[in-house]
């Protein structure tokens, strides 16, 4: 009856909404690690994003639902994989926002690259 990561976010925002969206439902959630990517964006990558954990037992139902309403990262159109990544903007835009704004390039960028097939596409809807 331990609990077991149902998804890993980018960002905190996004893992919250998935719990509420989950406690509105009764399933008990916890979001782990929130508050290290809250502090820097740029461990989010390292320590595997904010993971969002649920009861074993409310497993199935839990991916179900969040299933239904999958608004936590996009998916590469030719392929459909969600292992994707931003792709960062280059030059000193880059190095100010990241550096010496505290504001990493994924947050920025509007493109991404999907690490399955290779395909870059925009993620502006």
């Amino acid at each position: 009856m331990g609990l077991i990561a149902l998804r890993h976010y980018l960002n905190p925002w996004d893992a919250e909404l998935a719990r509420g969206m989950l406690d509105s439902a009764g399933i008990e959630a916890v979001v782990f690690d929130q508050n290290t990517v809250y502090m820097n964006w740029l461990y989010s990558n390292a320590i595997g994003g904010v993971r969002l954990m649920v009861h074993e037992e409310d497993l199935a139902e839990a991916a179900e639902l969040l299933g239904e309403a999958d608004f936590a990262r996009p998916h590469c159109p030719k392929c459909g994989s969600a292992d994707i990544e931003a792709k960062a903007p280059g030059g000193i835009f880059a190095f100010l926002s990241t550096i010496l704004l505290g504001i990493p390039h994924f947050f920025i960028s509007k493109k991404a690259h999907c690490k399955r097939c290779g395909h870059e596409f925009s993620t502006n809807k």
